[in-house]
């Protein structure tokens, strides 16, 4: 059995939220109103990305308090 470093959660939050960047390099925007296939798929991905990462605001802290209160007991 391997101990946990306690450190996965940040790591999770820290690849999503670092990946959130818009464009194919960093650096490439589009406008709002432009509708290109890759400014569409770039809009899309960078909604789908901030829900991720805010469910994962959500389950990170749940899940690293049920550790705290299991090792409490």
């Amino acid at each position: 059995m391997t101990k946990s470093s306690g450190s996965d959660g940040g790591i999770l939050l820290g690849a999503l939220a670092g990946g959130s960047r818009g464009g194919m390099f960093y650096g490439t925007i589009c406008d709002p109103t432009d509708e290109t296939f890759f400014c569409k798929l770039t809009r899309f991905t960078q909604e789908v990305r901030m829900f991720l990462f805010l469910i994962m605001l959500v389950v990170v802290p749940i899940y690293y308090l049920r550790l705290y209160k299991k090792k409490r007991k």
